[in-house]
């Protein structure tokens, strides 16, 4: 039916996340064509035999069932002329033989029969990826609820997704939900987009149609020369759920590098980032803004996983993704309030800490400090920034608290009153920059003096001070200039690419002065944002001292 491996994607779309019910056999095809073949990705296959153990946990995960052609075997929709209308949107799932199809009406309001090519997802929800012209798939907006066995619009009437007209951007048909710029590179390996700007098409490919081991391990021969990032030796001899002695940061960093790209709301500044490679060479982070993040940076778009986790106490100590996630099963390494006492003194896993009723939903850790958002209307995601409920800063500031989560009935002053009586008028741990970010997004008269003292302060994670910084920028805030040169001399990339940017606004010269040392930048992503603000000018310096400089920065632009 259709080409494998390495395929010649026809279609997408945005935010997808990483399951789908298949069959080993349906998500490693066949070899892929040697004229598109990358040599050294070899295929999960070959790992089996020397790596037996966690081939057999990572075989029938989500990550290895990420992505699927569409068969019986692996559609979980029920597609017997069956019938959807919501009153907003409308749609006829039919079979014809082994194909299955989507009808839905086109922009005139006439029955538009379309093919499903792939699905993504088996829990709690199955998305279908259709064929459109150009080389495109587009996620269709109608999913299958895989728990209560129903169909249902991922977007309600009332939203701009939902309401989008065909021709908008939002419509699903448009770039928003286009799979081959959205979502593939999570659900596949080694993927390619493909897109031909003359023709406006896209011949996406890629080498395996599953998160296998090389997408977070790397290729075969990266492998095989020692540089997978999982093989520095702490991490060789350290299991999942190690110990809580175990913080060794180089674990930390090689492990957030290979979860990162995926787990995170991030732009790529790469065309082709290949796994393996560190991750500000492939992606920025997107920072702690508003519509994304709280005032608090409690997580309120779909921003999954990294840039929450970046801002918690468990970040700065050292926890790493394996401390609580097996990386093959992808399962919990413990459950329930288990899972915490791994490294917590069992004294919070007790009424007197949580004061609710054993068993509750109140006494489990994850209520209080991992609260769940629901996104695509039934999928469940928890915040990973750790926070501690803070009803007081919901009073002060609006944003949410855990208490107020399950008390719907009563209000945050009651339960900022609750906490007190509790346990004081003294919150330990306050590094969030809270107020900062409150008084920047009300344009509060002292917002500059509060993102200054956030970015000033060396215990405001990196993250947070970056932030704060871009936000300074933003408004304008004067002066810059030494907080500018401060963050360039972070160890953290994603501070000085920041920094970088943050001296767009800055007079010519000063512009030079503060970047130009910093052209070479062992980051992609601060040379980007170097090239980015210095490169217009770069050859219409002609004469000495920045001659030498230009040339420089054009050669370090273009790695």
């Amino acid at each position: 039916m259709r080409p494998s491996h390495y395929l010649s994607l026809h279609g997408p779309r945005a935010c997808c996340f990483l399951v789908a019910t298949v069959l080993l056999a349906c998500t490693r095809e066949t070899p892929p064509t040697p004229e598109t073949a990358d040599d050294s990705f070899a295929g999960s296959e070959i790992c089996r035999d020397c790596h037996p153990d966690a081939f057999t946990a990572w075989e029938g995960s989500h990550h290895e069932r990420a992505l699927a052609p569409a068969t019986a075997a692996t559609i979980l929709g029920h597609f017997e002329s069956v019938e959807f209308d919501d009153g907003n949107q409308r749609a006829r799932f039919t079979r014809d033989g082994e194909d299955f199809y989507v009808e839905v009406p086109g922009p005139d309001g006439a029955s538009e029969r379309l093919e499903v090519a792939y699905v993504i997802g088996v829990d709690p929800l199955q998305q279908l990826l259709v064929e459109r012209p150009e080389g495109q798939f587009q996620t269709f907006p109608i999913a299958w609820d895989t728990r209560a066995g129903r169909w249902f619009a991922l977007h309600d009437a009332g939203t701009e997704a939902g309401d989008a007209a065909p021709g908008d951007w939002l419509h699903w048909t448009g770039s928003a939900f286009n799979a081959n710029s959205m979502c593939i590179e999570c659900h596949a390996t080694n993927v390619d987009v493909g897109y031909r700007p003359s023709s406006r098409d896209y011949q996406t490919t890629w080498s395996e149609g599953t998160v296998s081991c090389e997408a977070c391990h790397g290729p075969r021969a990266r492998h095989a020369a020692q540089t997978d990032p999982f093989n520095a030796p702490s991490n060789r001899t350290a299991p999942a759920g190690a110990a809580p002695e175990d913080r060794d940061r180089i674990a930390q960093r090689a492990e957030l590098e290979a979860c990162g790209p995926c787990h995170s709301r991030r732009r790529r500044i790469h065309a082709a980032p290949s796994p393996g490679d560190a991750f500000h060479d492939r992606y920025a982070t997107e920072l702690v803004h508003e519509g994304l993040y709280a005032a608090d940076g409690q997580i309120v778009d779909e921003v999954y996983v990294l840039g929450s986790f970046l801002q918690s106490r468990m970040y700065a100590e050292g926890v790493r993704c394996t401390h609580c996630h097996d990386p093959h099963t992808l399962q919990l390494v413990a459950e329930g309030n288990d899972l915490c006492s791994k490294c917590h003194d069992a004294r919070y896993d007790s009424r007197s800490h949580h004061h609710h009723e054993e068993g509750s939903p109140g006494s489990q850790c994850v209520e209080c400090h991992m609260r769940a958002r629901t996104y695509m209307q039934i999928d469940p995601r928890r915040d990973h920034g750790f926070h501690l409920p803070r009803p007081d800063q919901s009073v002060e500031f609006g944003v949410p608290n855990a208490c107020n989560a399950c008390h719907a009935d009563r209000d945050a002053i009651w339960a900022r009153d609750h906490v007190i009586a509790r346990h004081g008028p003294q919150r330990p741990h306050d590094i969030h920059a809270t107020a900062a970010f409150a008084a920047d997004r009300s344009d509060k008269a002292d917002a500059d003096r509060l993102l200054g003292a956030a970015f000033d302060d060396p215990a405001t994670p990196p993250i947070l001070r970056a932030t704060a910084l871009a936000r300074l920028a933003a408004r304008g805030a004067s002066p810059l200039e030494s907080r500018i040169a401060t963050g360039l001399a972070s160890d953290d990339p994603m501070l000085r690419a920041t920094a970088a940017a943050a001296a767009e606004g800055l007079p010519r010269a000063e512009r030079f002065e503060l970047l130009a040392p910093r052209i070479s930048d062992p980051s992609r992503s601060v040379r980007n944002e170097i090239g980015r603000i210095l490169g217009p000018h770069a050859l219409q310096d002609r004469e000495e001292p920045r001659a030498d400089s230009n040339r420089a920065l054009l050669a370090a632009w273009n790695e």
